[in-house]
């Protein structure tokens, strides 16, 4: 038997139920299409990231081999140029011994030869072996030169410049490590910023900067080998004849007075009273090379 009641009580709760499904979307069926071909899609692209990620993991794996056998047969080279027998160490120093060797790592103890840090050590003659942070500032310079130039044999460089590099140096480390900048001069050109004389004396060119004017500076350039051996300009005649040298300007005698604007030549002036006398030249002044301050170039 139907009970009346209990069957509005159960319509009317179907009709609160389907009351809150809301309106029927007729673009349902449309939309999942939509939605899986689009998870096709990007299922694919998922498995192209992945191909890549594979691809990429062994490329680096194949630099790093490739990197850490370049490195070590370049590595291995320049030690052998700084450290070895006939090394840039024992040149500039006369003798000594260095080493260059890379930082193990502190937990491990293994070396990466890409991660790794790289120290030096030096023994110049008569000392311990030490730190290159430990040695003096002549010491330090002549090592790091020594090792510049080791990496320069193993791999030539057009132009290098040294911003005074012999600051710190002696007389004597002066002459060697002019010595061997010559050495390579075959192979690359050297700016050297420098205000030592005989550092000078082994241009080929000098070129000093000067303040005519308050606040405003000008550059004034010699080729040494146009300079004679008691300071006088050679000049070339147009024709390509060698070169002819004038003679410096005569000395005024005693007997005979001097003009007002004559003055005595002097085969050793310095440098900067060269230079002033080539700011108000018309023509190009003699230069010699024992200058005090100057930049040059080999």
């Amino acid at each position: 038997k139907l009970d009346a009641e209990q069957a509005a009580h159960d319509a009317e709760f179907l009709r609160r139920e389907i009351d809150k499904l809301g309106h029927v979307n007729l673009d349902a069926i449309d939309e999942e299409t939509q939605l899986a071909t689009r998870n096709d899609e990007l299922i694919a692209q998922v498995a192209d990231i992945d191909a890549a990620v594979a691809q990429l993991t062994q490329l680096i794996e194949r630099l790093n081999t490739a990197s850490v056998s370049r490195f070590k047969q370049v590595f291995e080279t320049i030690t052998e140029n700084f450290s070895g027998k006939d090394g840039m160490f024992r040149r500039l120093f006369g003798g000594g011994q260095a080493q260059i060797r890379l930082i193990p790592d502190a937990e491990t103890g293994e070396v990466d030869w890409l991660e790794s840090g790289v120290e030096v050590m030096a023994k110049p003659p008569g000392k311990e072996p030490r730190s290159i942070s430990q040695l003096s500032g002549g010491e330090k310079t002549m090592t790091a030169v020594a090792l510049l130039m080791a990496i320069f044999q193993s791999k030539p460089s057009p132009f290098c410049i040294l911003d005074e590099v012999d600051a710190a140096l002696d007389e004597s480390n002066v002459e060697r490590f002019n010595g061997v900048v010559r050495k390579f001069l075959d192979r690359c050109h050297f700016i050297v910023i420098t205000h030592n004389k005989r550092t000078m004396q082994h241009a080929d060119q000098l070129y000093g900067v000067t303040m005519q004017e308050r606040g405003v500076s000008k550059r004034v350039t010699v080729k040494l080998e146009d300079i004679g051996d008691h300071g006088q300009i050679k000049h070339a005649p147009a024709t390509g004849a060698p070169a002819e040298v004038l003679p410096p300007p005569p000395v005024a005698s005693e007997s005979v007075p001097a003009a007002p604007d004559t003055k005595p030549a002097s085969p050793k002036r310095s440098l900067r009273k060269q230079l002033a006398e080539m700011r108000t030249a018309s023509s190009p002044v003699a230069m010699s090379s024992n200058g005090d301050a100057g930049a040059h170039q080999n």
